[in-house]
């Protein structure tokens, strides 16, 4: 049976040389070493770029605010444990796995007072998404819960230049810049894989970096006026001197004495229209924000965006693709082996850690969809209402808010009164059965629009959104193109034809007698 990792593999002496020497990864680094180096990345070797990432993360201005906001996300989102069925055993794992998570522990390799529990470990985890894996060290703790013994675990984040992945599997080096380290232990280390955003949003950062220099110096030289002044002194004379200390106290930089036959032509740099710098780097803090937060999904306005609803979408499923990526590492990298330290080599897993977004419901949206459902004569269930929008049914006895005075129908007649009047005449009667005819025959005149409409929200991409549109168009002008054939001039001609013989044999009743 495995054994459970209780020790730290990494050294006291690692971390602290690992303190003592930081250095500057990003000092004099330009275009052809950062290439070196993401190339060097894609080979998986991890150490160089690793801390070069890690630096422009924490230093440059626009990832700093977005990529924050990215981690944060899925740590902020609820977590559960979640069985396969019903079976005591699984019960029982999902009591143990509740009693591990609950107990877990989180803390920084590098700093001991940098710790936390489940949300600073997910947080930490994210950071797969910015460099490509995540690692933590499990060391394993026995605890008692329910009754029964459990464990639960202190997982220590290890920065990612600490490995390389250079053989085909991620390995901890105990010194920096080796080839080869020591292969990861089962059970004792937990390994998130995500995008690696970093290695763009690098490049990005790299060419505004680039662009900011220029534009510094372009602002360092033409940032105020020159002054030209002229003189018939000749150079050197006390004449000339004298002008020379009267610009001095104008302008120490931008001046230039000549002599009144000398002629210089200024250019304007810097001054004459607009300057390439600031649309570079808008152009690459928004590349940075898309990287990060999908399309539009920045702190930066746009006057070209889609919609706050495509927007917020997209950001749901983002959120959604992150908690999937983080609940699959530990359902394989905790979950399994806790269960096989508990129960055995051979036991099945039933239950697992499943973190989820939060349902972010549109109630303004949401609430005009189901009102126009309900004024088209479709069924709604009370229990799905309440569902959708988190209304509690009241409990027995308790006081209720009176609903407000039923909404009168054209003509001022109550519709709910008058179909619900007893005792009911022949004529409200008729009125009734009317009524119900006309209703349903406009709610199948309208269907075709309808199923158009939920077919418009359920789209989930740019194609099926733009077909959805194309389909509402073609039935709205198709709505009622001879009045003659809609089923509402139907039913009405089944309605009036009784109506005028009945109208009409009264008529010849009265007359008769």
């Amino acid at each position: 049976m495995a054994t459970p990792k209780t020790e730290s593999e990494i050294e006291t002496q690692r971390i602290k040389r690992e303190v003592e020497y930081r250095f500057n990864p990003l000092k004099n680094i330009g275009p052809e070493k950062l290439l070196s180096i993401l190339e060097a990345f894609g080979n998986d070797e991890f150490q160089r770029a690793a801390r070069v990432m890690d630096t422009i993360e924490r230093r440059d201005i626009q990832t700093r605010t977005v990529a924050p906001k990215r981690k944060r996300a899925p740590a902020n989102m609820p977590w559960e444990i979640l069985t396969v069925d019903e079976s005591p055993l699984a019960t029982r794992q999902k009591e143990d796995l509740e009693a591990l998570y609950n107990n877990l522990t989180w803390r920084h390799g590098l700093n001991r007072h940098r710790r936390g529990s489940v949300a600073k470990m997910l947080r930490a985890m994210m950071d797969a998404v910015s460099k490509g894996f995540a690692v933590h060290e499990l060391l394993w703790r026995p605890i008692t819960a329910n009754g029964r013994q459990a464990y639960t675990i202190e997982t220590v984040f290890v920065p990612l230049w600490f490995f390389t992945g250079q053989w085909g599997e991620l390995q901890y080096l105990e010194q920096d810049y080796q080839d080869t380290g020591r292969p990861l232990e089962d059970g004792g280390w937990l390994v998130a894989d995500g995008d690696g955003l970093m290695e763009p949003t690098s490049i990005a950062w790299m060419y505004k970096n680039l662009t900011l220099k220029d534009w510094l110096i372009l602002s360092e030289k033409f940032g105020w006026p020159w002054i030209h002044g002229k003189t018939d002194a000749r150079i050197d004379t006390p004449e000339w001197n004298q002008m020379a200390g009267a610009m001095q106290g104008l302008s120490r930089d931008a001046q230039i004495l000549t002599n009144k036959a000398a002629e210089i032509t200024f250019h304007n740099v810097g001054s004459a229209g607009n300057a390439p710098q600031a649309s570079l780097v808008e152009y690459m803090d928004r590349a940075i924000s898309a990287l990060w937060r999908g399309g539009d999904l920045s702190t930066m306005s746009r006057g070209d965006g889609l919609g706050s609803n495509p927007q917020q979408e997209e950001n749901q499923d983002i959120e959604a693709e992150d908690c999937l990526m983080l609940s699959e590492a530990c359902n394989e990298y905790i979950d399994k082996w806790a269960i096989r330290y508990i129960y055995g080599e051979d036991a099945p897993v039933l239950a697992y850690f499943s973190t989820h977004p939060k349902d972010r419901v549109d109630t303004v949206r949401e609430l005009n969809k189901w009102q126009t459902a309900v004024s088209m004569g479709i069924p709604v269930s009370i229990r799905d209402w309440r569902e959708r929008f988190g209304l509690p049914a009241p409990a027995e006895g308790e006081d209720i808010i009176d609903p407000p005075s039923q909404m009168p129908m054209p003509g001022g007649e109550n519709f709910l009164t008058a179909a619900n009047a007893s005792p009911m005449s022949t004529e409200d009667k008729y009125r009734k059965k009317a009524l119900q005819m006309m209703t349903d025959a406009r709610r199948a005149d309208w269907q075709p629009i309808l199923d158009a409409l939920q077919s418009l929200d359920d789209a989930r991409d740019p194609g099926a959104y733009r077909q959805a549109l194309i389909d509402v168009k073609e039935e709205l002008a198709q709505l009622a193109p001879d009045p003659t054939s809609s089923h509402f001039a139907k039913t009405l001609q089944n309605i009036l034809a009784p109506a005028l013989l009945s109208g009409a044999v009264e008529t010849y009743e009265k007359a008769k007698s």
